[in-house]
This record gives C-alpha cells, sequence and structure tokens, in this order.
C-alpha cells in the first residue's frame, strides 16, 4: 500500500516539475497572450494540487500526533495554538463535557489537599491577591517550590491525587484536540499544525515514509508555485530579468 501512495505521489510530483520548468522557458521566447494564458492555467493547477496535499498533510500529520500522544501519554499543549486555546478555555460543548467535569473534580480534590497545608494556604491566599507580573511570577515560583517539597518527601497521597489530575488534564487536552480535528476534517477545513512541538514532528515524519513523502511535496510545490508566479509576472508585465521586484512593508 505505501509503495503504491510513493508512486502516486512521484508521478503527481514529476507532473508537477515538467509543467513548471517548461513554462519557465517561456521567458526565452517572444512573449505572446497564450504565453500568459498557459502560464495562468499551470498555476491554477499547481495551487489546486497545492491546496488539496496540504490539507491531506494536515490532517495526516494530526491524526499521527494524536495516536502518537494516546500511546506515550504526552500532554498536548493546547494553549500554543488559539482555536485549540479557545476551545479548551471557553468549552461548553456537551461532547468534551465529561472529560471537562472529570478534569475539574480531580483539580478541586488535589487542591483540597494542598490547602491542608498552611504554606500553601498562604501561597494561595497570595495568588488570590497577585496584583502585578512580578508579584504572580513570585507567586508561581513558590507554588513550584512547595509541590517540589511534597513529590521529594514522598507524600503519597499528594502523588496519587497529582497523578490523577495530571492524567484527567491529559485526557482532556487530548479530547479537546481530537473534536477540533474532528470538525476541521468533517468540513473539509486544513488543520492547524502549529501546536505539535518541532521535535515530535520531525519524529512522526521520519518514522512515517508516507507522511515524509507528502510533506516534501508540499514544500516542493510551495517552491514551484513562488518561481512560476515570479516567472508570470515578469511575463504579463514584459519586465526585465535584472529589475528587481518591488517589496512592500
Amino acid at each position: 500500500m505505501i509503495m503504491k501512495t510513493v508512486v502516486v505521489l512521484k508521478h503527481s510530483f514529476v507532473k508537477c516539475l515538467i509543467v513548471c520548468f517548461g513554462l519557465c522557458a517561456i521567458g526565452l521566447q517572444p512573449l505572446a497572450a497564450q504565453d500568459v494564458d498557459e502560464m495562468e492555467k499551470s498555476l491554477k493547477s499547481i495551487g489546486t494540487d497545492l491546496q488539496e496535499k496540504t490539507l491531506k498533510f494536515s490532517w495526516e500529520l494530526t491524526e499521527a500526533y494524536l495516536n502518537y500522544c494516546q500511546n506515550t501519554e504526552r500532554s498536548i499543549n493546547v494553549y500554543s495554538e488559539p482555536y485549540l486555546k479557545s476551545l479548551a478555555t471557553y468549552n461548553q460543548l456537551p461532547e468534551l463535557a465529561l472529560s471537562l467535569q472529570t478534569m475539574k473534580d480531580a483539580q478541586k480534590e488535589l487542591e483540597s489537599y494542598l490547602l491542608t497545608f498552611k504554606e500553601y494556604a498562604k501561597i494561595d491566599s497570595l495568588r488570590r491577591n497577585a496584583s502585578s507580573e512580578v508579584d504572580q511570577n513570585n507567586v508561581n515560583a513558590a507554588n513550584k517550590t512547595f509541590r517540589n517539597w511534597l513529590f521529594n518527601n514522598h507524600n503519597e497521597k499528594f502523588h496519587k491525587l497529582n497523578n490523577t489530575a495530571t492524567s484527567a488534564r491529559k485526557q482532556y487536552y487530548f479530547e479537546v484536540t481530537r473534536y477540533a480535528f474532528n470538525q476541521f476534517k468533517s468540513s473539509g477545513r486544513v488543520m492547524p499544525t502549529s501546536f505539535i512541538p518541532h521535535e515530535d514532528r520531525q519524529y512522526l515524519l521520519s518514522n512515517d515514509a508516507t507522511l515524509k513523502l507528502l510533506s516534501e511535496e508540499v514544500k516542493q510545490l510551495e517552491m514551484l508555485q513562488s518561481r512560476l508566479m515570479r516567472e508570470y509576472q515578469k511575463l504579463k508585465y514584459n519586465l526585465p530579468d535584472q529589475e528587481p521586484m518591488p517589496s512592500y512593508r
């Protein structure tokens, strides 16, 4: 199945190369209206192909990352992508109600236990009254130090409640991302993938030949589209080769 996919992708890519480089050679010939028309057709063809492959790549990469996170119990950083952050923060969807409530209950139980320590109660009071970024940073540092102290002192109840809260939070973020992915895919839209860390992205590509080939094809089509667009503009507006293109800021 993989070999068949690779052959199809390579065939499509070679066709785009032939069209692009063939049309780029038009710049060496006398200008004609049909030359511009041919380039416009090629740009449209490459644009359609690029759109389809970008869409497919975003879906396949996201699905691979979801499977990877589920198998490794890795937490998804939903706050690094605007739509996922909004969905996770202001969620009122019935599809996510159970995982959201489970996360809230686990966090509430952990907080209730932590508040039995006077040190943490003081930190919590400072957190509620923090009015500046400096105050908030100091409170966060104190909170982290106290939790590390509990962890290093092998507080079994803290370990259990903290692990439960962490697992519930990971599951909620996973459900949020999966819900968003299903929505984007069902509506035929490109799924944002900026939330996938670079190292995880590289790991997935290096372990999936079909996904890596699709990624490379998208990059090459983007380069071909950019190159052909420059040739098209020179041809359409009769620009000399040595004249630099204007820069707009």
